[in-house]
């Protein structure tokens, strides 16, 4: 039973393991949004534009394109073909997870990268609190203290809904928790192909559509392509039925859209921009790499915070079952876990108190370099990542290989350096091998300020290896310490952290870092295929088609870019900006 439902947090939850499911309250009324902004907003003048994000959780770029070419998504087809688009692929965020990815693509940065305070955790284990946070049963921890495109709607008067299973202030909600819980269910139980989960919320959002009118802004999230690339593998017929039937609802939303009028007069179809994308892609795996057991084996009590046992039991008992676990181990995506520790006072947290008792515990601290050396050679693990100083950030991967990412600069001064050993002719990325990144990686004895290169220059000569942009994400997987374990583990392909997957995404991996983007209709000049993106350009890209202008500051200093090949509502023209 345990083996079965560990498969993902949703099935948990949709077997009735977590301690309460919000409602689906269906679109619930905009809340007031009181919160301080950190950044000042973009003033949105859309005119009679409007723009709908279609988010497909896990949307891994082969399948999804393959399936297009093979004309199995037949409503995508023809919007594509009838209207101007701009086609790429994106680089989603690391971990490769919803979380964070939704948050960070909404308001166009690294969240970590910037500085900024950061946010609260989204899935994680609170060191402070002493609980995991699991974002699926708490809409609000999405709600980010950052400005994004959702607030930008609210602080400039558009109407704007959101299809998910988070919530923002000032917008209407369509809650999916329910959904997906019936769906994970499904899975579990082998009827998983009785009906797309998406369904449900889908028909709430054109009821909503029918009785107020459509919202300048939209974000619907399809959540099926995702659970069955979880269940049976990405390039599963079940993922490209899973497609299929998402491009029918798409396809009912868009007929919507065709016969709604503006108050010109016009298809509401004709003024919308539509943003299709996935947060991440997904990977094939199927192999259990069990952490726990490495653990155990070194007398370090484990606690798994995906199985059943702990979900069920130890949960229950509130933050009490915090004091025994040496390890607590999170899985962030199921190819990527974050290993915590207790502090050297045995407590969770450096500076918080010691629970009674918990002092002994102390000396069970093991010493973490020689953890990280023995994971790195475990069957399964990829890379161990450990934050060794303050922007500085250990890799090390099997058979001895070992490089660091040191980070120096602020704000659109940073840059990063990827540095292997003197001599060492294999690093944990591979950059090594690959001629077209080779040349940018540094030995220790030389290194200089001019190894050292922004995130441009990382994204553009990485794009095409097996593991893009890595060098300047892999330091957000240790922000804010509250939140993150001492050691990141992500696995190799073909394995995963959570019993019974066939498909995974959270690490480092092309196949989980990139996902399809696509922009068409109202506001696209032509058509065309770029040749990258990054998730991040779509708050900034979908700010200006709805009227701001490419100069406001609430567009300044950002990490996203405005795609080339967009045109604001007053005609104004984007142009390409400089990779």
């Amino acid at each position: 039973m345990e083996e079965m439902l560990s498969l993902t947090s949703a099935a948990l939850l949709a077997m009735g393991l977590f301690a309460t499911l919000p409602p689906d309250a269906g679109a619930t009324p905009p809340a007031s949004d009181p919160a301080p902004l950190l950044a000042p907003l973009p003033a949105l003048h859309p005119g009679e534009r409007h723009v709908l994000l279609l988010m497909i959780d896990g949307l891994p770029v082969g399948p999804f394109e393959e399936a297009l070419a093979a004309h199995e998504l037949p409503n995508l087809e023809r919007l594509f073909a009838e209207r101007p688009t701009l086609r790429t692929r994106a680089v989603s965020t690391f971990p490769s997870a919803t979380a964070p990815s939704v948050p960070e693509l909404l308001c166009g940065r690294w969240v970590e990268l910037d500085d900024l305070p950061a946010p609260g955790a989204v899935h994680a284990f609170d060191r402070e609190d002493r609980r995991v946070v699991r974002y699926l049963t708490e809409p609000d921890t999405w709600n980010w203290p950052l400005p994004n495109l959702l607030k930008a709607a609210s602080r400039s008067g558009l109407s704007a809904v959101t299809v998910f299973e988070g919530r923002w202030d000032g917008t209407g909600t369509i809650l999916t928790t329910s959904a997906i819980a019936r769906a994970a269910a499904l899975e579990v139980l082998g009827a998983g192909e009785v009906g797309s989960g998406d369904r449900r919320p889908v028909e709430e959002l054109l009821a909503h559509i029918r009785q107020e009118g459509v919202p300048q802004v939209s974000l619907v999230v399809f959540n099926e392509v995702d659970l069955k690339g979880h269940f049976h593998g990405p390039a599963s017929p079940q993922v490209r039925r899973a497609l299929a039937a998402t491009d029918g609802l798409i396809g009912e939303i868009v007929e919507t859209l065709r016969r709604e009028k503006t108050p010109s007069g016009r298809s509401v179809l004709d003024e919308t921009a539509i943003f299709l994308f996935g947060d991440h892609g997904m990977a094939p795996s199927g192999r259990f790499l069990d952490l726990a057991d490495f653990f155990q084996k070194r007398d370090l009590i484990t606690f798994d915070a995906s199985t059943v046992t702990q979900v069920v039991l130890r949960e229950r008992l509130g933050s009490l079952w915090t004091r025994w676990p040496d390890v607590i181990l999170v899985s962030g995506g199921s190819n990527v876990t974050q290993v915590y520790l207790r502090s050297p006072s045995g407590g969770w947290l450096d500076g918080t108190e010691v629970v009674l008792g918990e002092a002994r515990k102390a000396h069970r601290r093991p010493d973490v370099e020689e953890l990280a050396r023995d994971l790195a050679e475990h069957p399964g693990v990829s890379q161990v990542l450990r934050l060794v100083a303050p922007r500085e950030v250990e890799l090390r991967a099997s058979d001895g290989r070992i490089a660091r990412v040191i980070e120096r600069g602020e704000g659109k001064s940073r840059r990063w350096a990827y540095v292997v050993p003197d001599g060492a002719t294999a690093d944990p990325l591979g950059y090594l091998a690959e001629p077209a990144v080779a040349a940018l990686v540094s030995r220790h004895a030389s290194l200089t300020e001019a190894g050292f290169f922004d995130v441009d220059t990382w994204l553009e000569k990485t794009r095409e290896s097996r593991y893009p942009a890595a060098v300047p994400l892999v330091e957000k997987a240790f922000h804010p310490q509250r939140f993150t374990g001492d050691l990141t583990v992500t696995s190799r392909l073909g394995w995963t952290f959570l019993r019974g997957q066939q498909g995974d995404h959270g690490n480092l991996e092309r196949e989980a870092m990139l996902t399809p983007l696509v922009v068409n209709g109202a506001g696209v000049l032509e058509s065309n295929t770029l040749p990258g993106a990054r998730l991040v350009d779509i708050y900034p890209t979908a700010a200006v088609l709805l009227g701001a202008s490419l100069d406001d500051p609430g567009l300044a200093g950002l990490d996203g870019r405005v795609l080339p090949g967009v045109r604001p509502p007053q005609g104004g023209v984007a142009t390409a900006v400089t990779r």
